[in-house]
């Protein structure tokens, strides 16, 4: 059986999630955000993170953030408890990665109808097929997931790093990559994923703010299965995607 995680730095809190799940789900507990990178790191993934936002040390959006800048956990869903349901508060959560998050003081039947509706929308999820989009630019990520999460599953890395961390134990059905990013351009990127083992056929779309004839010709010359044009239009970038896929 999968196991829910749950972080917080409150006792009693631990002690009412332990009742709350009795007979629920196989659960671990800790109380910082540091034992909970130390549990990750010692663990396999968890089916559902569940933690509190107001942390001492390291608070749970700084723990989200360093949880999402992990390959292996970058679609592990998260769930935030807060006692501050401000808008700032909400949205830093959920820009940072967040799944949804509940409002303290929390009862045991809204934690386990949360955690029951984030769990099926992870089930729908893997039974979709799945698109990496590598871009260094936050807001490119945020728009090409908020155009296609409704018919793809959309794993979004900013770094490319990581990007290779994650192709190393994961194999999606399509990368969506910038072609022009500050570290690393996306003709090296494009050429160390099909060197990697099972990726020779994986399609991977270019993304370009550019319409400079010589920069596509350039792009085009490594025969990706495409190339999109920002700023994105949905109904393009959704048609491209899918005649890849």
């Amino acid at each position: 059986m999968e196991t829910i995680l749950f972080v917080d730095d409150s006792a009693e809190q631990i002690e009412n999630y332990k009742r709350y799940m009795q007979g629920h789900y196989s659960c671990a507990y800790v109380f910082s955000a540091l034992e909970a990178l130390d549990y990750l790191a010692c663990h396999d993934a968890p089916a559902l993170i569940f933690l509190d936002i107001e942390m001492p040390y390291m608070n749970g959006i700084d723990l989200l953030k360093k949880i999402r800048e992990q390959a292996a956990y970058s679609q592990v869903p998260v769930i935030g408890a807060t006692g501050d349901t401000s808008r700032k508060t909400l949205l830093s959560f959920m820009s940072a990665g967040g799944n949804g998050c509940l409002g303290k003081p929390i009862s045991k039947e809204n934690l386990v109808e949360e955690i029951e509706k984030i769990l099926k929308i992870e089930q729908a999820r893997r039974n979709k097929k799945t698109v990496l989009a590598v871009d260094d630019e936050t807001e490119s990520l945020y728009i090409i997931k908020n155009y296609l999460q409704d018919k793809f599953n959309i794993v979004t890395i900013k770094q490319v790093k990581i990007a290779l961390e994650y192709l190393a134990k994961n194999k999606p059905d399509l990368i969506l990559l910038d072609y022009q990013m500050d570290l690393f351009n996306g003709a090296s990127v494009f050429k160390m994923i099909k060197k990697m083992d099972g990726f020779e056929n994986v399609p991977i779309i270019f993304a370009t703010g550019t319409q400079d004839k010589d920069t596509i010709m350039e792009l085009m010359e490594l025969k990706p299965a495409d190339f999109v044009l920002k700023p994105f239009n949905k109904e393009v970038l959704v048609q491209k995607v899918s005649d890849a896929i």
